[in-house]
């Protein structure tokens, strides 16, 4: 019995050793360089966020809420941080700033152009945020492509024009849109309830053509209903000239 306590201490000893090794591993061997833009989603204080977009030079997040915002380049570890400054004075350096953690999001090897959505976490989470990382990569997301953003907080059923699925909280893959831009594509979504399934979406939405979007689904608006709200976070795809 102590031998197999002993060698569980052991096991656990070096797992933790092994986690903290790959946490704080060389940055020269994990550095990104990426462009990225924001989107922030619910309530929350979306004021003075910051992340060290190169070596030594600090910038401060421009979070759209419906349109797209201002691109960001990154260039650091694969671990982005986002942080606030505040003031903690020494007699030594009196005007001395401390970085507070508040999000994080980690960047895949590859990716160089991103799409990053924030949102609260409840009160009593380490962090303030969550961070959503979408690779906005043309191949993964292509013009006139449709991807499901659920942040209701619960798993909801649907169908988005010929495709019935489940949607969990976050992203989902993106849907053609080609086929129905001349007429809409028909998009509804369900929620079990103590009653049986809800519909708390049903609706065709239109959309032009060269659009990335977005379709976020939040949280009803009015306590006790079962209708959620849908917003379109739509990017303009410039067609490229052949000539």
């Amino acid at each position: 019995m102590a031998r197999r306590i002993a060698n569980l201490v052991l096991l656990l000893g070096l797992i933790s050793c092994a986690s903290w090794q790959a946490w704080a591993q060389d940055p020269a061997e994990t550095r990104r360089s990426i462009s990225f833009w924001a989107y922030r989603v619910g309530n929350g204080n979306w004021s003075d966020i910051r992340f060290e977009a190169s070596t030594g030079e600090v910038d401060t997040l421009s979070l759209g809420k419906f349109m797209k915002g201002r691109i960001h380049e990154y260039q650091g570890p694969a671990q982005l941080l986002f942080f606030r400054e505040q003031p903690d004075p020494t007699p030594e350096d009196p005007d001395r700033m401390v970085r507070i953690p508040i999000a994080q999001t980690q960047i895949p090897s590859g990716v160089k152009e991103a799409i990053l959505i924030f949102t609260p976490v409840p009160k009593n989470s380490t962090a303030e945020f969550s961070v959503y990382f979408v690779d906005a990569d043309p191949s993964y997301f292509p013009s006139n492509s449709l991807r499901v953003f659920n942040a209701t907080g619960v798993r909801l059923a649907g169908k988005v024009g010929k495709e019935n699925r489940y949607f969990n909280p976050g992203i989902s893959t993106p849907f053609s849109l080609t086929s129905f831009l001349e007429e809409g594509i028909p998009v509804a979504f369900m929620v079990e309830t103590k009653e049986g399934p809800k519909f708390v979406f049903e609706k065709d939405l239109e959309y032009a053509a060269n659009r990335r979007i977005i379709l976020l689904l939040e949280p009803p608006r009015r306590k006790g209903s079962y209708k959620i709200q849908a917003t379109n976070l739509i990017e303009v795809i410039e067609e490229k000239d052949e000539g």
